[in-house]
């Protein structure tokens, strides 16, 4: 079970340590195109909210 433990936490690390490396090197046209990046990424979860929402109500009222 110990050994388990280690196993994870040794791959939660590789892939910590590997996202970093990867989103060190970053996109030059990135800071012009974040605002719409933002807003895009905000509908996204609005409407996802709202659909999760009318799931939860339909579920309770059944």
């Amino acid at each position: 079970m110990f050994l388990s433990y280690i196993l994870i936490i040794v791959f939660l690390l590789f892939g910590f340590v590997a996202t970093v490396k990867i989103g060190g090197k970053g996109d030059e046209h990135y800071d012009k195109e974040m605002r719409g990046n933002t807003v895009r990424l905000t509908l996204i979860y609005v409407a996802l909210a709202v659909v999760l929402l009318a799931g939860l109500g339909i579920y309770i009222a059944i």
